[in-house]
């Protein structure tokens, strides 16, 4: 069974580095990785194809939308390239919806943030997730912080579709306090690290590229399960994760997109009852959250507007 992982860069040739040092020890022989980078204006490209070369024996380099004419199944490497930063789902579908044409058989797809770190079981185990059960159509890993390894970013994610948000479930417990045992319920699995499987995403749709940043992990597990399919938290899976990228530096933009994609999502899958206090509860928590930063305050309320807007 085939498995194609898909790291997207932007600007973080460095970190993409520190992951795929990280992923290359957990690599089997059907394993083909595909890092693409979302129109990096910085040195990234060059950076990701040294160590590539001297660490991997080289790689594909090719334009996203030309992998399909390239593909050769005895290169395990590629890096694409699209002309212009695609957001995460536009960024990951440009490979996405190519792998089941191309000739190595790719049944399964990692998604994994190049801010994260895999070990050594982190690959494998979601494989034999998927490979277990034919209804599973996401599997997601148990995320760690770091560089504080020792607690947990989250368990999957809870959503509070009323208000607009979600939050990450066990965030920031000692890893030692959680009962990994016992059943954890979640509404959806973080994108940070997924593992898709092909079949059921070419029937259920690619991520939807209305949303630029945040949410787009959400709309695409509602429409698995609305198709009958299962997600899967595997505790066995564990993935390291930074926090470093997206807009962990401007939280205007944070703020932004956030309630934009929030907004979006409740007016695709809920009724209007629930867009409108969704908007009103998101209005109040921007204020709370972002005060006394009028700036942030306003990034929040334009993405409010946005998410009613967009088409």
């Amino acid at each position: 069974m085939s498995c194609a992982v898909l790291i997207l860069n932007w600007n973080g040739g460095k970190d993409t580095v520190d992951c795929l040092r990280s992923l290359l020890p957990s690599l089997e022989a059907n394993d083909y990785v595909f890092i693409i980078d979302n129109g990096s204006v910085d040195e990234s490209v060059t950076i990701i194809k040294q160590f590539l070369e001297s660490e991997a024996g080289g790689c594909g380099i090719t334009k996203s939308e030309d992998l399909l004419t390239v593909f050769n199944v005895k290169q395990k490497f590629y890096l694409c390239q699209n002309k212009t930063n695609l957001g995460f789902g536009g960024g990951n579908n440009t490979v996405l919806k190519q792998l089941l044409k191309l000739a190595a058989n790719f049944e399964m797809a990692w998604l994994l943030n190049n801010d994260a770190f895999a070990d050594n079981q982190s690959l494998p185990s979601l494989k034999k997730a998927l490979q277990g059960d034919q209804k599973i159509a996401v599997a997601g890993s148990l995320i760690l912080n770091f560089p504080a390894t020792d607690t947990v970013q989250c368990t999957g994610v809870k959503h509070y579709k009323w208000i607009g948000v979600s939050k990450l479930i066990n965030k920031n417990l000692p890893l030692d306090t959680v009962d990994l045992r016992a059943p954890i319920a979640f509404d959806y699995l973080n994108g940070a690290s997924l593992m898709l499987r092909l079949e059921a995403l070419e029937l259920c749709g690619y991520f939807d590229e209305s949303f630029f940043l945040y949410s787009e992990e959400l709309d695409l597990q509602l429409r698995m399960q609305e198709k009958g399919y299962l997600l899967y938290l595997d505790l066995e899976s564990k993935v390291r994760h930074k926090l470093s990228g997206g807009t962990s530096s401007n939280r205007s933009l944070f703020y932004y997109y956030y309630n934009a994609s929030a907004i979006l999502l409740n007016r695709k899958h809920y009724s209007r009852l629930v867009v409108l206090i969704s908007v009103i509860g998101l209005m109040a928590i921007t204020v709370l959250r972002a005060f006394p930063s009028f700036k942030n305050i306003k990034g929040g309320f334009a993405g409010i507007y946005k998410g009613l807007t967009k088409e």
